[in-house]
Formats: C-alpha cells, structure tokens, sequence
C-alpha cells in the first residue's frame, strides 16, 4: 500500500500539470525590449490597476521622433517615421509593439514598402 501511496504522490505534479493546475502558478511577464534596458511594466504603463495602452506621449519620454526620422532618412522607398501622412507625428503603436509581433502598416496601401519593423 505505502508503494502505490508513494507512486501516486511523485505522479501528482503531472497529473496536475496535464490537469491544468499549472495555469495557477504566477504569470510570466512578456518578454520586453524595454526589460533589458531596466525598465519595468510601471516604467511605461504607470500605476493603474487596469493597464492601458501606453500613449504615443510617453514614448517620446526616451524616444526622439526627429532623431529617429533622421536615423531612417535613406530608407526606400520612403522614410516611414517622416511621411506625406503623418510627418515625424505617426504614432509609434501603429507599427511598433511591445507585447506582440510589430507590423509593418504600410504594406497595407503600399505593397513595395517592405520594411522590417522592430
């Protein structure tokens, strides 16, 4: 009996694991450009209990948006942080993400802007 009791006992975490009671465990942060920097969720998110987008204004804190227009210039077929539609202004979530794949939201109108989007 103290053999099927034992047997039981070492099987338990993956009959959990299999069962789904891992989801219990504490949720891993994404991963983070920005982490390795040192900055943290708060750095961007703030304090609220209920996180929201972080806005184009607080990326402008560390990001320069003239600087970064220039850095790009030589890109073809067009500079894509300094564009007929929204000069050095575009907002950096269109295509930039932090949490997920970026985009490239040019692609959708122009099919030969094929930008690597970081």
């Amino acid at each position: 009996m103290r053999k099927v009791i034992m047997s039981f006992l070492k099987a338990a975490p993956l009959v959990l694991a299999l069962l789904g009671v891992a989801a219990f465990a504490a949720p891993k942060a994404p991963a983070s450009r920005h982490a390795g920097h040192g900055l943290d969720c708060v750095s961007c998110h703030g304090t609220a209990k209920k996180q929201a987008p972080v806005e184009m204004a607080k990326c402008l804190d560390c990001h320069d948006n003239q600087e970064l227009a220039t850095k790009t210039a030589k890109l073809n077929p067009r500079n894509p942080h300094d564009n007929r539609h929204y000069g050095v202004w575009g907002d950096c979530n269109m295509c930039h993400h932090e949490h997920k794949a970026s985009e490239n939201r040019c692609l959708g109108c122009h099919p030969r802007f094929t930008f690597k989007v970081p």
